[in-house]
């Protein structure tokens, strides 16, 4: 519950796109967390890149996110039987 979503999209630029592959650019929308509110509550899924840019593990994220749906899901279980 501590953690918003965000839209955005990168500038398109070429450049910064080439150097980095975290950055896809182009100019669709994304999702997407800030690193910086999810590093006050998960600290290990977050990395800073050389030129001290936040980085997301997402892939580290899936698991967390799995446990939280199947603990909502046992509680509305619970309640149904209720």
């Amino acid at each position: 519950m501590q953690l918003k979503t965000y839209s955005y999209h990168f500038a398109d630029d070429k450049a910064n796109s080439a150097a980095s592959p975290f950055i896809k650019g182009g100019d669709a929308n994304e999702y997407g967390l800030l690193a910086q509110e999810v590093e006050l509550v998960f600290p290990e899924l977050v990395i800073t890149d050389p030129d001290g840019n936040k980085l997301i593990n997402y892939t580290e994220l899936i698991p967390m996110l799995l446990k939280a749906v199947q603990e909502m899901n046992m509680k509305l279980a619970e309640l149904n039987s209720k």
